[in-house]
């Protein structure tokens, strides 16, 4: 009975393995088992009359033996017995990370003020009203003249200078250069050039006055259209506004106003020595930044001048900055650098309330960022070992020059007519008919006792209108006054220096 048994077994093993499950599905007396889940065996299996196995055999499932069974004369079927899967290792769980803190919010950053929006500059007409004469021309009525960097608004009856837009282009152009800055750019106003505004003394003969800049432009009066040293130092202030409108203080916003000058000055020298006359001597920059007791300076820190005086010096804190800013081209390369960086950290606004000054700490901070925390100790220590750069009586070189013009001054006190300083020459012409001209015609002043004073040792020639000449004075001995009527035009002769080119004599101020 065993071997039946067995053989029984076999047999149903051998179904089972060729698919029973189709013969399964075919007998519709049989009930199907439910679908099991997932990895267990669901077929049914189909029962045989009588099974007559012969061995034990092993289940096909590994590792499990099939048990015998007794058969009977009628073997009900037996479904096969369900595999159990093997049952998945228990995943440990993975321990609850602790939450991370909730991170404090950032203080939200206080807005910076919007800026108002720039007014759209409507760029104004030229209007040339001038009545010219022969050297020069008088403004009939207002005249708006423009240059490339300029637009000067002058009221009528002001005396323009030959030339004045040629040597404004110079001038102008030769200060973006040497400063590093420009121009155009003004961070709160859009004009395409910067406005400069002339003013007419009425109530005076006096053609000079105050010049000053503000970030909306320059303000210079109608002699300052002759002696250009006045129109150099304020538009270098526009410069500086252009980049950013805050006021500094005295050293740092005149330092580069005066040290730009110079800058220009010496330029004209060496490029345009005929044009000297127009912008001064370098000497001129010297004389007005003079400090008479150095150790008063050396006595505070730089913070210290920030809000209080130099007493030792000719002009406020102005000597200051001028050696200041020498220090940092010389060191540097680039003493305007402090006013855009300070611009980028600080932007100015125009609907600022606390307006456009900057507090002293701030100032000091800015230059000891672009040029190092310890810039203004080593600027006291090299100027120590350099204060003989700024000693006045240098000689302007007018050598390279072949004719040069020179004009009336008309001051608070008087009319002077002079080169105002001392110079070489080489056979340099001096054309004294436009000063001339500007007297009788504009001034209405009589010329005819004019004389000429120069320096002893000097040998001139005179020259009328049209270029013949009439004498040869010199070499001049003492003092030797040279009556010029019917001169035009002077040549100092040959080689040399004089300190003196002095015209008198004509017709000044009514008392």
């Amino acid at each position: 009975m065993k071997t039946c048994r067995r053989k029984g077994l076999l047999l149903l093993m051998a179904v089972l393995l060729l698919g029973v499950g189709a013969c399964a599905t075919k007998n519709n007396d049989m009930p199907q088992n439910d679908k099991a889940e997932e990895g267990k065996l669901t077929e049914e299996i189909t029962p045989t009359e009588a099974v007559m196995p012969t061995e034990e055999v092993k289940s096909t499932e590994e590792g499990k033996s099939t048990e015998a069974v007794t058969p009977t004369e009628e073997v009900k079927p037996t479904a096969t017995p369900e595999l159990t899967a093997t049952p998945e290792p228990t995943v440990t769980p993975k321990p609850t990370a602790t939450p991370k803190p909730t991170p404090t919010p950032k203080p939200t950053a206080t807005p910076k003020p919007t800026p108002t929006p720039k007014p759209t500059a409507t760029p104004e007409p030229e209007k040339i009203n001038i009545e010219y004469l022969t050297s020069g021309g008088i403004t009939s009525d207002e005249t708006v003249l423009k240059t490339k960097h300029l637009v000067f608004h002058i009221p009528a009856n002001v005396y323009i200078p030959e030339n004045f837009v040629e040597t404004v282009d110079i001038l102008t152009s030769a200060m973006e250069n040497l400063s590093g800055l420009k121009f155009e750019g003004n961070p709160v106003y859009s004009d395409e050039r910067t406005k400069v505004t002339v003013e007419k003394i009425t109530d005076a003969e006096r053609e000079m006055g105050s010049a000053y800049a503000s970030p909306d432009g320059v303000y210079i009066c109608s002699g300052d259209l002759l002696d250009l040293y006045a129109l150099v130092h304020e538009c270098s202030h526009a410069l500086q506004f252009n980049q950013s409108n805050w006021f500094y203080c005295t050293w740092a916003m005149e330092g580069i106003s005066t040290y730009t000058t110079y800058k220009v000055q010496k330029y004209v020298e060496e490029n345009y020595p005929e044009l000297v006359y127009m912008v001064g001597s370098v000497d001129q920059s010297f004389g007005n930044f003079t400090i008479t007791d150095y150790e008063e300076l050396y006595s505070h820190p730089m913070e210290y001048w920030v809000d209080n005086i130099l007493e030792c010096s000719w002009n406020d804190n102005y000597p200051i900055g001028f050696r200041l800013m020498w220090y940092l081209d010389e060191t540097y390369g680039e003493y305007t650098k402090w006013i855009s960086e300070y611009e980028k950290i600080n932007p100015y606004y125009r609907s600022r309330d606390m307006g456009n000054v900057i507090q002293g700490e701030d100032q000091i901070q800015i230059f000891k960022t672009v040029y190092g925390e310890t810039v203004f100790e080593d600027f006291y220590l090299w100027l120590k070992e350099n204060e003989a750069l700024f000693e006045s009586g240098v000689v302007a070189d007018l050598s390279g020059a072949k004719e040069v013009w020179v004009y009336p001054s008309c001051t608070y006190s008087q009319i002077v007519y002079s080169m105002g300083f001392s110079f070489q020459y080489e056979d340099l012409l001096v054309d004294i008919a436009v000063g001339r001209e500007y007297l009788e015609e504009y001034k209405g002043k009589s010329t005819k006792d004019m004389v000429l004073l120069v320096s002893v040792g000097t040998t001139l020639e005179l020259y009328d209108a049209e270029g013949n000449l009439l004498r040869t004075e010199g070499p001049i001995q003492g003092y030797h006054p040279i009556a010029l009527d019917g001169v035009s035009s002077v040549k100092l002769v040959g080689s040399g220096t004089t300190s003196q080119f002095v015209i008198e004599g004509f017709e000044n101020y009514k008392q």
